[in-house]
């Protein structure tokens, strides 16, 4: 009984230094997660290849939203990734070339606010940030 009790302790210490070596990673080495909009296009023609291709990889498929019936030969999704690298390894190797990948982000109504109040200070001033200069001729 005493030699289970040392075997759990010594079990309990090495697992927490574990856990404890892991935390200790400098948060810069860390790569944020994005989310990312995808939109793939493929002709008629190509339409049932191209959900083929998807269905391929697990999971990859279900993912997505076609429009195909509304003459739209388009898929769109959103998913998690690194970077826009990351999101075209996920994808077949015949669509990651052409397809459309951008980060996205949600904007919350405390953002929008302060967005607007960083709008509102700067025509006090005088100029705004989102209009173009100016040509002088």
């Amino acid at each position: 009984m005493k030699r289970l009790s040392i075997l759990s302790a010594a079990l309990f210490i090495s697992c927490t230094s574990l856990f404890a070596q892991g935390d200790s990673q400098k948060p810069e080495a860390r790569q944020e997660i994005g989310n990312y909009f995808i939109k793939i296009t493929h002709d008629k023609d190509q339409c049932l290849k191209s959900m083929n291709d998807l269905n391929i990889k697990p999971g990859l498929l279900a993912r997505f939203q076609f429009a195909c019936s509304s003459g739209d030969h388009s898929g769109y999704t959103f998913v998690p990734g690194k970077d826009e690298n990351n999101i075209r390894e996920m994808l077949p190797a015949g669509m990651n070339e052409s397809a459309y990948i951008v980060k996205v982000s949600r904007v919350s109504p405390g953002e929008l606010e302060k967005r607007n109040n960083e709008k509102s200070k700067d025509k006090e001033k005088g100029f705004e940030k989102d209009k173009p200069a100016k040509d002088k001729k």
